[in-house]
């Protein structure tokens, strides 16, 4: 992991936030592919650059002025969510390396998502925070939420929240490195692309979907509380 007393942390609405996506995609001329298309249309894995956001990394000792991108990679079960995911700083924009680079800031953040009746029940983390798992529990309208923090290095603490299931707040941004510590739905607005940009099932964009869709502007789940916003332009 890299400097680990920094508390970064991708977070997620784990219930209500489809609600939201729905209506926004419903009232645009958005391609949804939340978890339900994901599986009808068999897609098993899914990467894509970002271009870095350097205020969303204000407090996060930034690697050489050479990295300008992000690469995220998921990994979906066959309903369509996400069984692990992974981003890492890149200073390329090709998804198809053939050089892989080295050191501290190359190394992979790893989530790995553990369900219970299509319901997020652990998070396990690999990443630059201190958090290793967060675990949850429904009750009624409310989400319990256990958080594991290392404190030192032969102990950990525990920290307990709740959270009434109908809230949410929806946030638009350019990198997934959020210091928040409530639910959430997090919109990665990717912008103007090329299909060459995002991966799916190891193809390019455009090639696994071979016009089945009219539109080119895109709303996809990646992980619990994840999207990503784009549109195609080649």
């Amino acid at each position: 992991m890299l400097k680990p007393f920094l508390l970064f942390l991708f977070f997620s609405n784990l219930l209500q936030a489809q609600d939201n996506i729905l209506i926004l995609a419903k009232d645009s001329d958005l391609v949804l592919l939340n978890h339900s298309r994901i599986a009808e249309f068999k897609i098993n894995n899914i990467a894509f650059i970002e271009n870095i956001d350097t205020q969303q990394f204000l407090n996060f000792p930034m690697p050489a002025s050479n990295l300008k991108y992000i690469k995220h990679k998921n990994e979906y079960n066959t309903e369509g969510f996400s069984k692990s995911y992974e981003w890492s700083f890149s200073n390329s924009n090709e998804l198809k390396e053939t050089d892989q680079s080295t050191g501290s800031f190359f190394i992979a953040n790893e989530y790995k998502y553990e369900y219970n009746n299509n319901k997020i029940k652990n998070i396990l983390i690999s990443d630059a925070s201190t958090i290793s798992k967060i675990a949850y529990n429904y009750i009624a309208d409310s989400i319990f939420q256990e958080i594991t923090i290392f404190s030192t290095s032969s102990s950990s603490q525990v920290v307990n929240k709740s959270f009434n299931k109908n809230y949410n707040k929806i946030i638009y941004c350019n990198t997934g490195n959020k210091q928040r510590y409530s639910p959430t739905t997090q919109i990665i607005c990717l912008g103007k692309i090329d299909s060459n940009n995002i991966y799916i099932n190891n193809l390019p964009f455009l090639s696994f979907f071979d016009k089945k869709f009219d539109n080119n502007r895109f709303l996809i789940e990646i992980r619990p509380g994840m999207w990503i916003l784009f549109e195609i332009i080649s």
